[in-house]
């Protein structure tokens, strides 16, 4: 979980007012493979990644009802995810786009919805 915690150090570093990230698995379904994770409490000074690496397991909010941490950090090694800032905002859309590289690395959209 090393990295997943240098990838949400970095965003805090990018984007200091930060409040929330998505972590999404590299291949979660329909939002399962998704959580939220909050900054909340922080610390302002000082290095970032000890306290994400103890918050973690407390901090992450899954979409998927049933799923918790040991099997999303054994998935999250597995197959690798990303962390991406959440949008703060009243209201909300959530478009997404599946697409496909073939080993040629040409790429094209199979699906979209929104």
């Amino acid at each position: 979980m090393s990295d997943l915690a240098d990838a949400l150090a970095e965003l805090k570093a990018k984007v200091p007012e930060i409040k929330r990230a998505v972590v999404k698995l590299n291949e979660g379904f329909s939002g399962d493979g998704n959580a939220v994770f909050s900054y909340e409490g922080a610390p302002s000074k000082g290095p970032l990644k000890p306290w994400l690496l103890q918050e973690l397991p407390k901090r992450l909010r899954f979409e998927a009802a049933d799923e918790r941490w040991e099997p999303f950090q054994a998935k999250f090694s597995e197959m690798g995810g990303i962390a991406e800032r959440f949008i703060e905002h009243e209201t909300k859309r959530s478009p997404s786009v599946q697409c496909r590289i073939d080993p040629l690395g040409i790429g094209g959209v199979i699906s979209t919805h929104g």
